[in-house]
């Protein structure tokens, strides 16, 4: 991505790609349910090195089982590498229920992001990849009796820190 800057003299690179998370309903009759969401982003090739980067991740699993079983999984992984000539971004994230019996829920989210300030002169273009991918599954046994979903996010922000536009 290409982004001709002509507004400030100071452009801010947040990208939030990891929001996912799913849930799996309480099923009234013995069966097995099974939902996921999984998403990848890098960021490389950047046009300019950042003054300041960060990253942050966040998870969080529930599981209620009056009658079955279940297990609810969450993983969230960022890097920023910018110690290097060719600076890296990217973050993973992963969430999974996996059900069985007649009466449970479970749920599990994942949040990965990472941040980069950039110092970027009027006119300049500032440019750089960023390849995503967000897989998303659910299966269940009886679609009248169970319920599954999963959902997933890829949030990407560039603001300018001078005239706080997105």
């Amino acid at each position: 991505m290409k982004l001709n800057h002509s507004t400030g003299a100071i452009a801010f690179l947040l990208a939030t790609p990891l929001v996912t998370s799913l849930t799996v309903g309480i099923a009234p009759s013995s069966a097995a349910i099974i939902a996921g969401s999984a998403t990848a982003v890098i960021i490389d090739k950047f046009s300019h090195q950042p003054t300041e980067i960060g990253t942050f991740t966040n998870t969080d699993t529930q599981t209620i089982a009056n009658s079955g079983s279940v297990i609810s999984e969450a993983a969230a992984d960022a890097v920023f590498i910018s110690n290097c000539r060719q600076l890296l971004a990217a973050n993973l994230s992963q969430s999974g229920v996996i059900g069985s019996g007649n009466n449970y829920s479970g749920l599990a989210q994942s949040q990965a992001a990472v941040i980069g300030d950039f110092d970027i002169d009027a006119e300049d273009t500032f440019s750089f990849n960023f390849p995503t991918v967000l897989h998303l599954l659910t299966s269940v046994d009886n679609r009248q009796a169970e319920r599954g979903s999963a959902r997933g996010s890829i949030s990407f922000w560039l603001i300018n820190t001078v005239t706080n536009i997105l």
